[in-house]
């Protein structure tokens, strides 16, 4: 298994001409805040993480207005990466290679990093109005969750430790799953076809949709009638009626099925239309929004997290897309004048072509094997109508049957991926998570803890049910412990250092203190690295023997510990900065 070390943190600040830099150990690190206590240590551990791509909880004003560049050397594996973010600009390295550059974390940086650290998972995003999702790989918070303790957070629920991971649904189970070994990196590949197929049967839904509005368009145009005729009757009225009927008969043929296409594309005209005319009063919104409500020159999304350009430019650029808007919608509206145009000289061919019918109609009459009196004119109509569907029915079969292949081959694929893990691989996984369990939260001393239904990594709420707050704090601690320890032993990803902000939560005593101290020493993966932020306490000696200390104080807090200058030109020379 791939180990995730982070080496050095260098954090630069034009605006305050301050930077600071950090190296790492190995193993134990502990960040303290020396006498003054509220300095520095949550911010650090948030920096890192925040420059790999997280959105960590609470980043507070003074950071944000630092408008700090952080520089990370980490090992991955074999591989030694540099990653650079400076607000949403992330920059990569990997083996001394050119930096790659990205606009934002979702998307292809997220899809370079996932692929760094093995983390296969791939989600279903939220898709606009009337398209399908498509499956993304999300950004690198979701890989660090089982990994980090958030100071404030982190202590009362788990799997919760970043802000922003609202731009899938349901993402939590597949998440879990995967980071514990219950969902292998080939159920990923196998849920891309799984989409591919899902793409196609809506397609092919569509089409029938399309086909139905068809079909109910010769149903208005001409009702479908009864009637019983055998073939002499039937070869004896076209005999009869051959010369005259003929062309009316293929005419009216025509002009239903030009009605029915031209009458669907209107159908399918307004929607469109509908969709135009919306987006356009969005953007009018969004650019109101933008000129009245929002400072600066920038705006974020509160789902995602992303940062969009609120700009002069940017405003202008709303205003084109809504000129743009505004000319297809011209354009959607003349293309239906002329279909209604088109439409309404139909009908009246089509009124005309009846009238000629009629007219024959009134010089035969004819009756079916039944003795039922029949017009001429029914059974034309009917022919014609029958014609029509023949052809819109065999290709609305067509579209079925390939609906109901794709379908089909969803539900093969689902078949593959339930067999990549046997009931055996299942059980052994819930073993040994809930063996475990058992041990950490005995080791933590938190027997108030009921582990009554819980089987699973996914049963993490179940674990919070009872017990006190400093026992529930605990817990969380066993959770974690554990769940790294599936990762290390059923998972297939980089195993990431552990984060750890201040274990010493609602009062905790030094003998349940010092049971977290040991646990953190002796309870999880050797080669892992740890971070632990701490306030100075005699309990912890026992880990700060073995750590290496950055010690935060009041006078240089964050930034301030190193050489501005030479930190920055040596980050320039390596990044280039923009």
């Amino acid at each position: 298994m791939k180990n995730f070390i982070f080496k050095r943190v260098v954090i630069l600040s034009d605006t305050q001409k301050s930077a600071s830099q950090f190296v790492f150990q190995k193993k134990y690190n502990l960040i303290t805040g020396g006498l003054d206590h509220s300095v520095g240590k949550t911010s650090l551990v948030k920096a890192m993480l925040w420059a790999i791509g997280c959105e960590p909880h609470d980043l507070s004003k003074s950071w944000k207005a630092l408008d700090c560049k952080v520089y990370v050397e980490c090992d991955i594996g074999e591989d030694q990466c540099v990653i650079y973010r400076y607000q949403n600009i992330m920059k990569l390295s990997v083996n001394g290679e050119p930096f790659q550059r990205f606009s934002k974390i979702t998307g292809q940086y997220a899809s370079v990093f996932a692929d760094l650290v093995g983390f296969s998972v791939l989600l279903p995003n939220r898709p606009p109005k009337n398209q399908e999702p498509v499956l993304e790989t999300p950004p690198p918070a979701y890989y660090f969750l089982p990994f980090y303790v958030d100071q404030k957070k982190g202590w009362s629920e788990v799997w919760n430790g970043f802000d922003k991971l609202g731009q899938f649904a349901d993402w939590k189970r597949k998440v879990i799953r995967f980071h514990t070994g219950y969902l292998l990196p080939e159920y990923f590949g196998i849920e891309e076809e799984i989409y591919e197929y899902k793409k196609k049967e809506s397609v092919a839904q569509n089409e029938i949709k399309r086909i139905n509005t068809a079909l109910e368009v010769v149903d208005e145009y001409v009702p479908r009638t009864q009637f019983t005729i055998d073939n002499q009757e039937l070869e004896k009225i076209t005999k009869e009626v051959r010369e005259t009927l003929r062309e009316l008969s293929i005419e009216q043929e025509n002009i239903l099925n030009e009605l029915s296409r031209l009458t669907s594309d209107k159908y399918h005209l307004d929607a469109q239309l509908d969709l135009v005319t919306e987006a356009s009063q969005e953007l009018e919104e969004d650019y109101k929004f933008s000129v009245e409500n929002i400072e600066g020159d920038e705006l974020e999304c509160p789902l995602c997290g992303t940062y969009h350009d609120n700009t002069i430019i940017s405003k202008a650029e709303i205003l084109a897309d809504k000129q743009q808007l505004k000319m297809q919608e011209n354009g959607l509206r003349k293309q239906l004048k002329s279909l209604d145009k088109n439409i309404s000289r139909l009908n009246f061919k089509l009124d005309r072509v009846r009238e000629d019918i009629q007219d024959i109609n009134r010089k035969y009459t004819i009756e079916d094997s039944e003795g039922k009196r029949l017009e001429l004119v029914d059974i034309v109509d009917s022919l014609a109508s029958s014609a029509v569907q023949k052809n819109v029915t065999h290709t609305k079969e067509q579209k079925q049957l390939a609906s109901k292949k794709a379908n089909d081959k969803q539900k093969e694929l689902k078949k593959e991926q339930g067999k990549l893990l046997t009931k055996k691989d299942k059980e052994e996984r819930n073993e040994h998570f809930l063996a475990r369990l058992e041990s950490n939260i005995q080791k933590l001393s938190a027997s108030g803890v009921n582990l009554n239904g819980v089987k699973s990594p996914e049963d993490h709420r179940k674990i919070l049910k009872d017990g006190g707050a400093a026992e529930s704090t605990r817990a969380i601690l066993a959770y974690h412990a554990s769940t790294i320890d599936m990762i290390k032993t059923f998972g297939s990803e980089a195993l990431a250092p552990f984060i750890i902000d201040t274990p010493r939560q609602h009062e905790q005593n030094d003998f349940s203190y010092k049971c977290i101290i040991d646990l953190i020493l002796s309870g999880l993966p050797h080669e892992q690295q740890i971070f632990l932020c701490a306030l100075n306490d005699p309990v912890i000696e026992s880990y700060k023997e073995k750590a290496k200390v950055i010690t935060l104080n009041k006078k240089d807090k964050l930034l301030g510990n190193g050489d501005y200058k030479k930190l920055r030109d040596e980050l320039e020379d390596i990044i280039n900065f923009e």
